[in-house]
């Protein structure tokens, strides 16, 4: 199921935290957005505020935590990406912006989640 482990992982993923954002109330708007500059995994409304959302996971045992790949250059690549999709879609412009983050720490064996967390407004 999990062959090609970076695509099919992250999509796994981003799906448990799409599944947590809709009953938590949020809109999902689009989900793997991607430009020139980069991609969004999750892009969701919640009342005034437009959330772009990054998901993050690592094997337990990983030597790096999954909020350590979110370095400054993501975080640029993210925003210009954001930017991006405002452009395009110009009626959501007025809203609050907001970027969170989904870790996930998960057992290589037989993906079972160890430990989910959302971060909102993670960066600005």
């Amino acid at each position: 199921m999990f062959e090609f482990l970076n695509v099919s992982v992250g999509q796994f993923f981003e799906d448990r935290a799409v599944d947590f954002l809709k009953l938590e109330g949020f809109e999902i708007l689009c989900t793997r957005f991607r430009c020139r500059s980069g991609e969004i995994d999750i892009v969701a409304r919640n009342g005034d505020v437009l959330t772009f959302i990054e998901v993050r996971a690592r094997r337990s045992g990983s030597i790096f935590e999954p909020i350590e790949s979110v370095d400054r250059r993501k975080i640029t690549r993210i925003k210009k990406t954001a930017q991006y999709f405002l452009r395009k879609n110009p009626y959501l412009n007025g809203l609050q912006i907001r970027f969170d983050l989904f870790i996930y720490v998960f057992d290589g064996k037989n993906m079972r989640i160890i430990m989910q967390e959302h971060l909102p407004d993670f960066f600005r």
